[in-house]
C-alpha cells in the first residue's frame, strides 16, 4: 500500500519540480501543481484498484458484506438474551465496532482485501461462540465445566474487542496517510506565503536588519 502513496510523492514531486525548475514559475504555483498531480495520482491508483476487483467481485464482496452485516444483527439478538451483564456488554461493544467496520468497507470497497479474516472468519466464529455459550447459559447449568467455560468466554471476548478495534484502525491507516501528505503541502504552500508563524517571525527578523 505505501508504494502506493511513494509513487504519487514521486509524481507530484515531478510536477513540482519541472514548473519551477524548467520553467521559471514561482515557488507557490509550482506547489499548486504539485500538491495538485499528487491528488490526481492517488485517486487515480484508487481506483484503479477499485477496477482490479471487477464488477463480478464487487458484487461477491456485496453479498459478503450483507451477510456479515446479518452476523451482526444475530450477534445483538443473542446480547439481548445473555444474562451475564458483562458478557453483554462485551458483545454489544463488539456489534458496534463491527459495524463501523462494515460501514468502511462499503464505503471503501478497494480495502475489503484488508479485512478477509474478518469476514470470513473472526465475525462468523464469534457469533458461532455466543451462539453456543447462550445455549449453555439457558440451561443454567452450574458445574465446574460450565463456570470455566464462562471464564473462557469472557477473556476471549475481551481479545475480540481488542482485535476488531485495531481491524477498525488499520482501516484508517493510509487515509492517516493521505491527509499527512496533504497537511504537508499545505504548510509549504502556507509558508511560502509568510503565513506561519516561524516564517513572519523570519520576515520580520530581515526587515529589521
Amino acid at each position: 500500500m505505501r508504494s502506493k502513496y511513494i509513487l504519487s510523492g514521486a509524481i507530484g514531486g515531478v510536477f513540482f519540480a519541472v514548473p519551477y525548475l524548467a520553467l521559471n514559475f514561482g515557488i507557490v504555483p509550482s506547489l499548486i501543481v504539485g500538491a495538485t498531480a499528487f491528488g490526481a495520482s492517488t485517486l487515480a491508483t484508487r481506483e484503479s484498484e477499485i477496477d482490479k476487483l471487477g464488477k463480478k467481485n464487487l458484487g461477491v464482496y456485496k453479498e459478503l458484506l450483507e451477510e456479515n452485516t446479518n452476523y451482526i444483527r444475530s450477534l445483538k439478538k443473542l446480547a439481548n438474551m445473555v444474562d451475564d451483564t458483562s458478557i453483554k456488554n462485551d458483545v454489544n461493544e463488539i456489534t458496534k465496532t463491527s459495524e463501523k467496520i462494515i460501514n468502511r468497507l462499503e464505503k471503501t470497497p478497494e480495502k475489503i482485501s484488508q479485512a478477509t479474516n474478518f469476514l470470513n472468519y473472526y465475525l462468523p466464529i464469534t457469533l458461532k461462540i455466543m451462539k453456543k455459550y447462550e445455549e449453555i447459559e439457558n440451561e443454567k447449568l452450574t458445574s465446574k465445566e460450565v463456570r470455566d467455560f464462562k471464564l473462557r468466554i469472557t477473556n476471549l471476548l475481551t481479545n475480540i474487542k481488542s482485535a476488531f478495534n485495531m481491524q477498525l484502525n488499520n482501516l484508517y491507516s493510509t487515509d492517516m496517510i493521505d491527509i499527512d501528505a496533504e497537511m504537508k503541502v499545505f504548510e509549504s504552500v502556507l509558508k511560502s506565503d509568510g503565513l506561519l508563524g516561524e516564517t513572519i517571525k523570519k520576515d520580520s527578523d530581515e526587515d529589521g536588519h
